[in-house]
């Protein structure tokens, strides 16, 4: 996503501003443009340290240190600095500093003496809503932080008005904790050549599966166990598996690569990402994933939910295969083609237009 014209972000502290704008820069100073970042709360080397740290190399930017004396004279010098020599980018982090004035008179003052003239693309950060900016902004996005009650912070992009998108339209990105700003959107394993199938060499489960890209087996011991002896079959048969499970005492999933996972609210942000990066690392065509009971435990049902949907999503866009598996169905038995319950020696395997199955637990399959 790289907007062009006049970009107002607004959001308030921590929710990723000042991030935005330096992947924006990061991506014009590696195409070869000029950029120039005018800073009026923090130092050239203090900015340029901390975006490195999240792979943002600001260091071929011209960094001014704005020194607040009188906000007006700041705005001129600052009109004098673009119209005579006229970066491709600038960055305002951040106008929230410049109490006392006239932001929209100066700002837009600004905008039309320098930018539009100039044909210079801007972001402005601002901590708190642009107000009369927004009207005269190309663009507007909104940053969201939001702490759940276990802990977990999740971070959003709200894109509430672009140059040339319709009008009343917003668009919702999810930000990826603490790697920069990686979009959920954006995330994506690289597509199989053809979509992974999930037959574990029974033949009636394996008819019953016929076109099914994913499932969820519920129960205790017994779905695990399950898991494991399908993620076993499927490697036999020269399936690359991927088996990511909550248990510390991972079940035996043989050739298959497994991932002990432990679930962190600090790293909820994360999840999708690093699993795509494990996905392409061991060029998985199946995942599973085992214990997410305990993905409700440590982020609540309702992010655990939504957590388990897009990892299904984004394996599904790249033609990968998932079987989720644990305890508790976190109501995501109709987000999944199968669907089974694992029971008194028994599991029972259901999807839509299909009769039942009912197949006995013997060994490490089902018999059908």
């Amino acid at each position: 996503m790289d907007f062009a014209g006049i970009t107002a972000v607004y959001g308030r502290p921590g929710a990723g501003k000042t991030v935005f704008a330096a992947r924006m820069a990061h991506r014009r100073l590696s195409a070869g443009e000029r950029v120039l970042w005018a800073t009026f709360y923090e130092d050239r080397q203090t900015l340029v340290d901390a975006m490195a740290r999240l792979g943002y190399d600001l260091s071929g930017a011209e960094v001014w240190e704005a020194v607040l004396t009188d906000p007006t004279s700041t705005f001129n010098q600052l009109s004098h600095i673009v119209s005579h020599s006229p970066p491709n980018l600038l960055v305002l982090d951040s106008i929230t500093q410049l109490q006392g004035i006239d932001v929209r008179a100066n700002v837009t003052n600004l905008i039309y003496r320098a930018f539009k003239f100039a044909g210079i693309d801007a972001v402005i950060v601002s901590e708190e809503p642009v107000g009369a900016l927004g009207h005269i902004a190309d663009n507007l996005v909104r940053l969201s932080l939001e702490i759940t009650p276990r802990g977990v912070a999740v971070r959003r992009a709200y894109v509430e008005k672009s140059r040339g998108g319709p009008a009343g339209y917003v668009k919702e990105f999810e930000i990826v904790e603490g790697r920069g700003l990686v979009f959920l959107d954006e995330l994506s394993p690289a597509p199989r050549e053809a979509p992974s199938r999930l037959a574990p060499g029974v033949p009636k489960l394996d008819e019953y599966l016929e076109g099914a890209r994913s499932a969820l087996v519920v129960g205790g011991p017994e779905a695990a166990a399950l898991a494991a002896g399908w993620a076993a079959a499927l490697a036999r048969s020269g399936v690359k598996v991927l088996f990511r499970t909550y248990r510390g005492a991972a079940p035996k999933a043989a050739g298959a690569v497994v991932d002990v996972l432990s679930a962190d609210p600090k790293t909820y942000g994360r999840h999708i990402y690093d699993l795509v990066q494990r996905v392409e690392e061991v060029g998985a065509e199946v995942v599973f994933y085992d214990g997410i009971e305990a993905e409700a435990f440590a982020y609540g049902a309702p992010h655990a939910a939504s957590l388990n949907a897009k990892k299904l999503a984004v394996l599904s866009k790249a033609g990968v295969a998932a079987v989720l598996s644990g305890a508790r169905s976190l109501g995501l038995a109709s987000a999944v083609d199968v669907a089974a319950k694992a029971s008194g020696g028994s599991v029972a395997f259901s999807r839509p237009y299909f009769q039942p199955l009912l197949c006995k637990l013997e060994g490490p399959l089902p018999q059908c």
